[in-house]
Formats: C-alpha cells, structure tokens, sequence
C-alpha cells in the first residue's frame, strides 16, 4: 500500500480524451544497479497527460514505516515498503513522479509519468504536443527510456536474462 498520496496534476491542462494538457517532462530515474554498470541512474523526457506526485516526504523510502533517505538506499529493495524511483526535473523541489511499493509478495510501480510511451504511437501534427515539443523529446530519450523500462522489469521480479532477442 502507498503510505502517502498522489495529488495532481502537476501540470496544468489536463482534460480527458485530449492532449491539451500533455507535455514531454525531464524526470530522474534511479533504480538498483546489481550489474554496477552505472546505467542506475537516467535523465530521459516521459510523457505526461494529467498525472500526479507522491507525496510522502520528497526523495525518502519508507521500511515498514520508517524513514529512509534516498542517498541510505541499498541495492536489496525488496524490503522496503515505498521507495521513490523517479523525480520531476521541471518542477520545483523535484517532486516524486514514481515509486515501488510492496504489494503481497511481490513490488507494483505507480507512476505519474508514462516512461513506455513511445513518440510513434503521437500524432506529431497535434497542435499541444508539436508546440510544447513532446515527440521530439521523447525521440531523443528512446535509448534512456529502454535502459529505465528494462530496470522497471526487474524491479517488478521478472529474469530478463532468458529473453532470446532472436
């Protein structure tokens, strides 16, 4: 379960069955790196239409209701109850856009941010999304956006090493 609460939007705009309030927003993403291949930590554009922050006390993880700062983050996280993964980079006091809770005996991701849309699946002709840039900043984080999905996976449990890219 949370332990917290997402309020939004962040940004303003939103209304439903329209990009009116989408916008391509610069988030940081921080996930366990057990490989140490430095690719931990990403600056990637996300998509964004209407969603919120998680509020539990900016950039802390929870352990069965205890405090812990991101920076006393260790690399096992299966343990802890919420722990924030990703922060907006546009906003002020970079709010939390993502984070891992335990959910039964596994972990579940919420996110105010969709990191797996892809800049194909946009009309790059839509008035809100070509002004405010959002397909040409979701091309230029493709690579990052891959490295971050892939980290989400094995977050969640699952063993990407048995994937055949075959």
């Amino acid at each position: 379960m949370l332990p917290g609460s997402c309020v939004g939007p962040v940004f303003p705009g939103f209304k439903y069955n329209s990009e009116r309030g989408a916008h391509a927003v610069k988030t940081e993403w921080k996930m366990p790196d057990e490989s140490n291949t430095g690719r931990n930590r990403q600056h990637i554009y996300c998509y964004f239409n209407g969603g919120g922050s998680f509020l539990d006390g900016h950039g802390t993880a929870t352990n069965d209701g205890h405090t812990v700062s991101a920076s006393d983050l260790d690399s096992s996280v299966a343990h802890y109850t919420c722990r924030p993964i990703a922060w907006y980079q546009d906003v002020a006091d970079s709010p939390v856009a993502a984070v891992s809770i335990r959910a039964g005996s596994g972990r579940a991701i919420l996110s105010g941010v969709h990191v797996e849309y892809s800049p194909q699946d946009l009309d790059p002709e839509n008035t809100f999304l070509r002004d405010r840039m959002v397909v040409e900043r979701l091309t230029e984080s493709r690579e990052g956006q891959g490295i971050v999905l892939e980290a989400i996976l094995k977050e969640l449990g699952l063993d990407l090493s048995k994937h055949d890219s075959a």
